[in-house]
């Protein structure tokens, strides 16, 4: 049992490559895409709704190119891991920048307010 546990981590799975585009949600990523390889040529959508993308690029379904070998194939060869770690750091640098931002923003707002009301109560003083 665990042997098929450490085959199952070294497996190389397309969602957690870089080249991965996820589909639209048609199902459990049958439909996902592969970056690192664009179809050239055939525009087969303009079969069924009849719109001619000309600037569009297509891509493999991932599937496609896990089953050819000389794509990625089976094991995997192309593979690239996503760097999910530094997504994550990037996300908690910006929402915390964002944070901070929005902290000083209210502060100097606060204060602008409260040197107004002291400027219009010292001249109703006089």
């Amino acid at each position: 049992m665990g042997v098929l546990n450490v085959q199952r981590c070294k497996t190389k799975i397309c969602v957690k490559c870089k080249y991965f585009i996820k589909d639209n949600g048609y199902g459990d990523g049958e439909f996902s895409k592969c970056s690192l390889f664009p179809r050239e040529g055939f525009n087969d959508y303009r079969l069924v709704n009849g719109i001619n993308y000309d600037n569009s690029i297509y891509y493999h379904y991932c599937a496609t190119a896990r089953s050819i070998e000389h794509m990625c194939g089976e094991s995997g060869k192309m593979y690239k891991r996503k760097y999910v770690k530094k997504a994550i750091k990037n996300d908690v640098k910006k929402t915390v920048k964002n944070d901070v931002k929005n902290d000083v923003k209210k502060t100097v707002k606060n204060d602008v307010k409260k040197t107004v009301n002291q400027v219009y109560n010292s001249k109703a003083d006089l």
